[in-house]
């Protein structure tokens, strides 16, 4: 029973790390050709594959302009916030981040559940936490003595 509350615990700390987002991203460099774009996917112009093709800095690694499903480590913060914050469908204006502009639009999102692979995912990390803070512990007692 403790273990349990304790994956349920860590599982809460981090659900929203553990959802899944699946996306349309274009990244380029100029704010006047991001709002074109926008403008473009916005009034039925053009779709992303088209555009993402044509203009994105990602064609190679997302050549359709589709990104995930990916959960939400590793996202850019910002990005992060942006698909927490809107609903499936929505077309978000561009925004910057660093010296990129982006226009995302979020097509997907799976809020993660603790089922049983996620249960095991979650005891085997606070297993790993576990084994970390002992060995430091029997490293710090080891240094303290010399």
């Amino acid at each position: 029973m403790y273990l349990k509350l304790k994956i349920e615990n860590h599982f809460l700390k981090r659900k929203d790390e553990l959802d899944l987002y699946k996306y349309n991203a274009i990244r380029v460099k100029d704010s006047d050709l991001a709002h074109e774009i926008y403008f473009q996917l916005e009034n039925g112009e053009s779709n992303f594959f088209e555009l993402s093709r044509k203009y994105s800095l990602d064609k190679k690694i997302f050549p359709e302009g589709i990104v995930g499903p990916k959960n939400a480590v590793g996202l850019h913060p910002v990005i992060r916030e942006k698909l927490r914050n809107y609903d499936i469908g929505n077309l978000i204006k561009p925004f910057q981040i660093d010296n990129w502009w982006l226009i995302i639009k979020l097509l997907e999102k799976k809020e993660a559940s603790l089922d049983q692979n996620t249960s095991k995912q979650m005891a085997l990390e606070l297993c790993e936490i576990f084994v970390h803070d002992k060995v430091n512990e029997i490293i710090k007692k080891n240094f303290r003595n010399l």
